[in-house]
C-alpha cells in the first residue's frame, strides 16, 4: 500500500492502544483495519471509547472492536463522498477495488 496511507492502517492483529496511537497521528477520528492488504474494517474514535466502557483492555486486538460493516467507495467520487460523510458522520471514506484493496483515501477535511 502507497506509504502516504500508513498513519490511516492499522493491522487486524495490532491493538486497540496501536489505533490511538495511529489517530493520535493522523488527526481524522479512524483508521483502516487492514490484513495482507485487504481492507477488513475500521475503528473509529467511538468504537475505542464504546470497548474502553465494556472493559476492553488497551491491548485487545484491534479486530475485536472494528466495524466491519462500513462505508467505503468503488471510485474516486467527492460528490458522494460528500454525502456519506454528511449522512453518516464519518470522518474518513476508503476508495477499495473490488478486491477490497486500498485505491485512495477521502478525508473530510479534502471537502470542508
Amino acid at each position: 500500500m502507497k506509504k502516504k496511507f500508513n498513519n490511516f492502517l492499522i493491522d487486524k492483529n495490532q491493538n486497540v492502544l496501536d489505533a490511538i496511537k495511529l489517530i493520535s497521528i493522523n488527526k481524522n477520528r479512524a483508521v483502516l483495519v487492514t490484513n495482507k492488504k485487504k481492507v477488513y474494517g475500521v475503528v473509529s474514535e467511538g468504537d475505542i471509547i464504546k470497548a474502553l466502557l465494556k472493559n476492553k483492555s488497551l491491548y485487545s486486538p484491534i479486530s475485536n472492536i472494528m466495524n466491519k460493516s462500513f462505508k467505503y467507495l468503488e471510485k474516486d467520487n467527492l460528490k458522494l463522498a460528500k454525502i456519506y460523510f454528511t449522512k453518516f458522520g464519518i470522518s474518513i471514506l476508503p476508495v477499495l477495488n473490488s478486491k477490497m484493496h486500498l485505491k485512495n483515501i477521502i478525508k473530510l477535511g479534502d471537502l470542508f
